[in-house]
């Protein structure tokens, strides 16, 4: 299905792992959960905490950040990581 759509919008015909839409004053996140369980694996966490990284990448696309020219994604990336290690030493901490 993430295939289709981003077909359909964004022209890409490939699989994603998360899709942002804008839609005014509210925003709807799309993930690709079996996309998520093969990043989950490569970086050795489970599918929870992947699913909770694509939540915060797509949160970030909502707000305003892109990922399109290097110097942005490497912006992007900080941001959504630094976001990462904060809800995770919060969730550590309790």
């Amino acid at each position: 299905m993430i295939k289709k759509l981003n077909k359909k919008f964004l022209n890409k015909n490939d699989v994603t792992d998360v899709l942002s839409f804008d839609l005014g004053s509210k925003g709807e996140i799309i993930i690709s959960v079996e996309t998520a369980k093969k990043q989950a694996l490569d970086v050795s966490h489970s599918i929870e905490l992947e699913i909770l990284y694509l939540i915060i990448h797509g949160i970030l696309h909502l707000s305003g950040f892109d990922d399109i020219k290097p110097v942005d994604y490497i912006k992007m990336k900080k941001q959504q990581d630094k976001i990462f290690s904060r809800i995770i030493k919060d969730l550590n901490a309790k």
